[in-house]
């Protein structure tokens, strides 16, 4: 009897451990074959609006703006995805890959025709103000790391249609030119219009008046208007920012696009706004006055545009214009001094 029984425990204990043996390698086998890879992704998004007293900051009473062009782009200005904003003006980029530690991104908003962007109030990490460049629709470049949401990044839009005198066209340009400003703008359908009201800025959100002209176009002839500005005493700020106020005796008025002028104190060239749509331009510091010959080309060295530009001893702004049917990507801007047969040039981003 005790044989007997000794006999089966031993069949017994044989049973466990083949079941172990069984086990363990199945166990080590489905260890061997699992994916451990994984995607970190991240999302970032928000908000487009009407900010209809152009003030930067989302209020209550101010509606999204729906199909408005969002797209993300990675710190190096490479498309990663694009996006319309919907019927209450959200957009959402969702599933975006952050990589192992956190990548770094920039959102470009696309200025609707009849809008310009509000001043820009606050940072990027605000909740209800404006993130984008009131020049370029950029944002600040932002960080997203594995697992982030962030949905605070949004744009405000000011209606440029929206105004209360009959002007058919009032478009400004702005020309920096050694410790001057060349100012030129023009106006059509002058009806009711009594005067135009120059004004400035340093930061792009405050301006202030620097110098009036009087009306002295036709109705529905299109007149040329010129100011000069010397800045001199400006040299310390990064950048100018113009715009023009027409004015009636009633007390209505209409703005015009802002121009800016970006001063430039590193020797060379500076091309913006970088991505750009349709205009480029150069702000170039020259040690006399010179001609310089401006060329637009593209990576493998392809001829897109040219142009020769007089200049002037100090900072000085050239214009690259209608590029808004030129094929998106990489591009060269040169500039060659003819007196000093000095070449410089600056890579720029078609959007």
């Amino acid at each position: 009897m005790k044989m007997h029984n000794t006999y089966y425990f031993k069949i017994i204990r044989l049973y466990f451990v083949i079941a172990g043996l069984i086990l363990f390698g199945v166990t080590s086998f489905a260890r061997v074959n699992i994916n451990t890879s994984y995607f970190s992704t991240a999302t970032a998004g928000n908000f487009v609006w009407w900010d209809k007293d152009a003030d930067g900051v989302q209020d209550t009473f101010e509606p999204g703006l729906e199909g408005v062009t969002v797209v993300l782009n990675d710190q190096f200005g490479n498309i990663v995805s694009t996006t319309l904003t919907d019927a209450t003006g959200f957009y959402t980029f969702a599933g975006i890959n952050a990589g192992a530690s956190g990548k770094t991104f920039q959102i470009w908003f696309k200025q609707p025709l009849g809008f310009q962007f509000s001043p820009r109030n606050g940072s990027i990490t605000a909740t209800s103000n404006s993130d984008a460049d009131v020049q370029t629709g950029n944002t600040s470049l932002f960080t997203l790391q594995p697992g982030e949401v962030n949905n605070d990044i949004d744009a405000g839009l000011i209606n440029l249609t929206n105004t209360t005198l009959p002007l058919h066209t009032l478009q400004l340009t702005a020309q920096l030119k050694g410790a001057a400003v060349s100012l030129n703008w023009i106006a059509e359908n002058e009806m009711n219009t009594d005067q135009f009201v120059i004004q400035r800025s340093v930061d792009g959100v405050n301006y202030q008046t620097i110098g009036f002209k009087a009306v002295a176009g036709q109705v529905n002839t299109p007149t040329a208007y010129n100011f000069s500005d010397d800045i001199r005493l400006l040299n310390n700020n990064s950048a100018i920012y113009y715009r023009i106020k027409a004015e009636d005796n009633a007390g209505r008025f209409a703005y015009s696009n802002i121009a800016p002028i970006r001063l430039n104190k590193l020797a060379g060239i500076k091309a913006w706004p970088n991505p750009f749509v349709s205009d480029i331009r150069i702000t170039y510091d020259c040690s006399s006055s010179s001609m310089v010959d401006v060329q637009l080309t593209d990576n493998i060295g392809k001829l897109i545009w040219i142009s020769s530009f007089e200049v002037s001893r100090g900072l000085n702004q050239l214009s690259i214009t209608g590029m808004n049917k030129l094929a998106a990507g990489f591009y060269l801007v040169r500039v060659t001094d003819r007196n000093t047969n000095q070449t410089f040039v600056e890579r720029v981003i078609k959007q």
